[in-house]
């Protein structure tokens, strides 16, 4: 099996003035379609980023990042846009839901960027919402700022599925809940993870990347661990509850 993310020698300098500061260090790692990866690391760690990266959102200083086999330095600017459109799925902490249109033009913006029909959306729409653990169809028309915390989460998680990325990045996607509505949106990635779907998941709570399948830790802008979560997932729900 081919990576579907290959990272070689990742550094990112910001430069301010007559200052360089070097966040990232040559990171080196891959991602196999499918994995369920957790991020981990404090504050200053990298975390955000290397999320950047990854997301396509900003570039490597010098290094390589390929995806899905294609050297991202490469791309011209419409196809980087096409991939944040259509391979990555992006879940933030702070939901980026707009409070005022229904849940369900919510999760259809997307589409509708992407040029995807009008008659199409209702029923790809619903799929989302139904894979993201929205069930209710009571909820499809109310407005996200009707809804309780992980349910806005969830038609986030919701919005960034509708075009079936290959891709699912969330940064701090809990960090906005208490414990018990995070747990809802965590048991919400492992069943999309359950069933397939790659999961990079960047938080600075290590009880958070306990639920993953393998944990990369940050410190300084360099690796300093990159092992297997050797608990199954029984093993990982149990300790949710």
């Amino acid at each position: 099996m081919k990576p579907i993310i290959a990272c070689a020698n990742i550094v990112k300098t910001f430069v301010n003035g007559d200052v360089k500061t070097t966040v990232l260090k040559g990171l080196s790692f891959t991602v196999f379609p499918g994995e369920f990866l957790a991020i981990t690391g404090p504050s200053g760690s990298g975390k955000s980023t290397l999320m950047h990266i990854l997301g396509v959102l900003d570039s490597p200083t010098s290094g390589q990042y390929q995806l899905e086999q294609n050297d991202v330095s490469k791309m011209t600017d419409n196809q980087l846009a096409e991939i944040r459109s259509k391979r990555i799925g992006f879940v933030f902490q702070a939901f980026n839901l707009l409070p005022r249109i229904s849940v369900l033009r919510n999760v259809e913006l997307p589409l509708m960027y992407a040029g995807v029909p009008r008659a199409k959306r209702p029923s790809i729409t619903h799929r989302a919402l139904q894979k993201a653990g929205i069930d209710d169809p009571t909820h499809y028309h109310k407005r996200s700022n009707q809804l309780s915390g992980g349910q806005i989460q969830r038609v986030a998680i919701a919005r960034a599925l509708v075009n079936d990325p290959a891709i699912l990045l969330a940064d701090e996607p809990t960090g906005n809940l208490d414990q018990k509505t995070g747990q809802v949106v965590l048991e919400t990635f492992q069943k999309l993870n359950d069933s397939g779907r790659t999961i990079i998941l960047i938080t600075h709570d290590q009880y958070v990347a306990e639920h993953a399948t393998r944990i990369i830790k940050l410190r300084d802008g360099c690796i300093i661990e990159d092992s297997a979560n050797k608990r199954s997932a029984e093993e990982r729900i149990k300790t949710r509850l």
